[in-house]
């Protein structure tokens, strides 16, 4: 207030879901962040499906070899000893932050949701196609080709060499 600057967040907080961003009208609320083991887990968390869904792109040398030193002490995340994690602890609170419903409703995206469609997209691209198809035309002794297999269309292939198979057997008998 005293800086007279408009786009500052505001941190409620309750019992059952511990803070939440608020725009500063609601009972409660403070200005900044308490960096609490639930805020960084969720942070982290959020930041890692970022970094890996190539949603959010890090050039800065300093912030990689910051990321580098990050790590997981007894269910909260800090920097090893003899480094440090501010660069790193921004990310993490702007992640925190992008799952906020106040956030999602300040810029009309569900960030979870889209990283949700976005990783499922590419797990059904991944998935090699299984069977055949069947799209109505009939091709008669026409093989299809799959990798190093060769598949037939019609069941008469299959019947013959069944038949031939059957004799040999019987012949054997």
């Amino acid at each position: 207030m005293d800086l007279e600057y408009e786009n500052v967040f505001f941190v409620g907080s309750n019992s059952k879901s511990g803070q939440y961003l608020s725009g500063g009208f609601s009972s409660g609320a403070t200005l900044g962040v308490r960096t609490t083991k639930q805020v960084k887990r969720l942070g982290c968390t959020t930041f890692k499906s970022l970094v890996e869904g190539t949603k959010l792109l890090i050039h800065d040398p300093e912030i990689i070899e910051e990321i580098s030193t990050f790590i997981e002490v007894r269910g909260s995340h800090k920097a090893d000893e003899g480094y440090h994690d501010d660069l790193v602890m921004c990310l993490v609170l702007f992640a925190w932050a992008c799952n906020e419903s106040f956030f999602k409703d300040l810029t009309d995206t569900n960030l979870r949701k889209v990283l949700y469609e976005d990783q499922f997209r590419q797990i059904e691209e991944d998935l090699t196609p299984f069977g055949i198809v069947n799209d109505g035309i009939e091709r008669k002794d026409e093989p299809i080709i799959m990798g190093d297999d060769l598949w037939f269309n019609q069941d008469q292939k299959v019947a013959e060499e069944m038949e031939k198979l059957k004799r040999k057997w019987l012949e054997n008998v």
